[in-house]
């Protein structure tokens, strides 16, 4: 994951997964899921940051509770969540 401040109204991520996680639709999957999961987290984000999530090759094997554990504890180290 890798993190910059800006000076944008809101947040933004991109996402990248590489063609090793899999066909096309296990890709897809990863990208939706992870769009999700930003869009639940989104008011816990600070305005000012931009972040590229970019997905491990194991990505397509673990569970969708593991990548999100996965994702919130990367977000948490970076200091990007805030705690409610």
């Amino acid at each position: 994951m890798l993190i910059q401040r800006n000076s944008i109204s809101g947040p933004a991520f991109g996402i990248i997964v590489k063609k090793q996680v899999g066909k096309a639709v296990v890709r897809n999957k990863i990208k939706r899921l992870t769009r999700d999961f930003i869009r639940r987290t989104y008011n816990q984000i600070p305005a000012d940051v931009n972040g590229i999530i970019i997905a491990k090759i194991k990505a397509g094997d673990c569970d969708w509770d593991k990548k999100v554990t996965d994702l919130t504890d990367s977000l948490k180290r970076a200091n990007i969540i805030l705690e409610q």
